[in-house]
């Protein structure tokens, strides 16, 4: 799992993901994916499972670069 993931600190994420996906690593997978695409990065979920690829997906597709 990514360090980068735990470097998320927004409460709108946060409980968004919260109501989306269930377990803390999936949350913390859909907050680095809507933090990613905030921020204009690339889509790069570095997930090792499925869920957790479609945890990211999902924040990802909530997130806009910006």
């Amino acid at each position: 799992m990514a360090p980068s993931l735990f470097n998320i600190n927004s409460a709108s994420a946060a409980t968004w993901c919260e109501q989306q996906v269930k377990g803390s690593d999936l949350i913390s997978y859909c907050k680095q994916g809507w933090y990613d695409h905030d921020h204009c990065k690339k889509y790069d979920p570095q997930a090792d499972s499925k869920e957790e690829g479609a945890a990211y997906k999902k924040g990802w597709d909530h997130g806009s670069c910006k």
